[in-house]
């Protein structure tokens, strides 16, 4: 797996496009907006490409939260990983805001091509606007957008999500990511959703 060392920390150098569990159990992929909310209501584990198009796999997969709260598969541990490298947990993903000095630092993350800013004009049109970064310590985040719990697709070109391995301790079942956006923030989301995963080495 291609990494980047970025202070004590090593990091995939892509957004994963794993499909099966380390138990080699494959993960559901959900192919249109009926099943992704099924598979939320169900709460089964899946996975989709950005507007259910293989041809957005440069961005990676998103995946819904029950990929890390459902660990457990006939006794044995299901987990998404490879190659000695998991999923962070929401202290790893707080490693590295400290480490590029706050939140408001997060343009360092970004990657050097695909980002846009994007506003309409009067008569609701969007224009697109390329943003240009220069990925100072090469961790290469692409915009890869994200998916609601129904299936509805938002942001690709503008923001990146990504899942930590840590549920919120409220009781909420709620799952803990980050959010490479206009800021570096910590958000507990509720696991029907569907975010992109970056591994880090264990």
């Amino acid at each position: 797996m291609d990494s980047v060392k970025i202070g004590d920390q090593i990091w995939s150098l892509n957004n994963s496009t794993i499909k099966a569990f380390s138990n080699g159990e494959e993960i559901h992929h959900s192919t249109s907006k009926e099943d992704w909310e099924e598979c939320g209501l169900i709460e089964k584990p899946a996975w989709c490409y950005y507007d259910f198009d293989e041809k957005n796999e440069k961005y990676g997969l998103l995946y819904n939260g029950y990929v890390f709260i459902d660990p457990m598969w006939e006794d044995k541990p299901r987990e998404l990983s490879q190659d000695g490298f998991k999923v962070p947990t929401l202290e790893d993903w707080n490693q590295l805001d400290e480490f590029i000095g706050g939140k408001d630092n997060v343009d360092q993350l970004k990657s050097s091509e695909g980002w846009e800013k994007v506003e309409t004009d009067d008569n609701d049109n969007e224009i697109k606007t390329p943003l240009q970064y220069d990925d100072q310590h090469g961790f290469n985040c692409l915009p890869s957008g994200w998916v609601n719990d129904q299936g509805e697709f938002y942001q690709l070109g503008s923001i990146s999500k990504f899942w930590s391995s840590t549920q919120n301790d409220d009781g909420s079942g709620k799952v803990w990511s980050r959010i490479v956006g206009f800021k570096f923030m910590s958000v507990s989301i509720k696991p029907e959703n569907g975010y992109s995963v970056r591994l880090i080495k264990k």
